[in-house]
């Protein structure tokens, strides 16, 4: 493990604290983007979520369906905020952000990553990653 400026870092390149949340987001930012996000993904086809191997194994580990998994998303609230808005990490995608939330999700605290985008016309939401959580997750909206 690496102890770099009061953040540690495993062999995973996973940091352990919440240092780099972005200190400028106020709840009325995490708000806006959950009405956005909510608004897409409960549109007919508005939600993707991205069908990565730890995403497929997070859901069926909780047995989560693409249904269920919906409810959940559109269930978040502000108090789940973890962090973000940060930039994208696809170079494709430069100027988009993701924003990162935490959640129990049938006794398990899982990560999930979300973003909204556009196809053409067409508002689109999407899970970019849900998986157990690596470390505890630190909500920064919480009392």
């Amino acid at each position: 493990m690496i102890i770099y400026q009061n953040i540690s870092i495993d062999k995973m390149g996973v940091g352990l604290c919440n240092s780099r949340v972005n200190m400028n987001t106020t709840k009325d930012d995490v708000r806006n983007f959950l009405i956005e996000f909510k608004a897409r993904a409960s549109q007919k086809g508005g939600l993707f979520i991205v069908p990565r191997d730890v995403n497929i194994v997070c859901m069926a580990q909780l047995g989560l369906t693409d249904r269920t998994l919906r409810m959940e998303l559109l269930s978040l609230s502000v108090e789940d905020y973890y962090k973000g808005p940060e930039p994208d990490e696809d170079p494709s995608k430069s100027g988009k952000e993701v924003w990162m939330f935490g959640k129990i999700i049938n006794g398990c605290e899982v990560y999930i990553k979300l973003k909204n985008f556009d196809v053409g016309p067409h508002k689109r939401a999407k899970c970019l990653s849900i998986h157990q959580a690596d470390f505890p997750i630190v909500y920064p909206f919480r009392k």
